[in-house]
């Protein structure tokens, strides 16, 4: 995400020690605090504990659920771009 650590530390209440400490593999993370990230990021929080490795990795995802997704990741995308109120010709 387009964020700095302060802003991310900010955001998710945490210090930016914390997140700095995270980001350069110096910290063991707990739930709470991933859980933290997860929101502050607007992430889902398995796609966080997973990428953590507190989750083994999903399957590969079906062709349709792929394409389902792919879509989902669109209307996310094209939201963010309407809420950030850029020209309509940009999305």
């Amino acid at each position: 995400r387009d964020m700095s650590q302060s802003d991310l530390a900010h955001v998710a209440k945490l210090g930016r020690g914390t997140i700095s400490n995270i980001m350069s593999g110096n910290r063991n993370v707990g739930q709470d605090t991933l859980k933290a990230i997860a929101h502050a990021l607007k992430l889902p929080i398995d796609f966080v504990f997973e990428k953590a490795g507190f989750l083994p990795p999903k399957n590969e995802l079906s062709p349709i659920k792929r394409k389902l997704a792919h879509n989902q990741a669109v209307r996310r995308w094209k939201k963010y771009l309407r809420d950030q109120q850029l020209p309509k010709r940009l999305y």
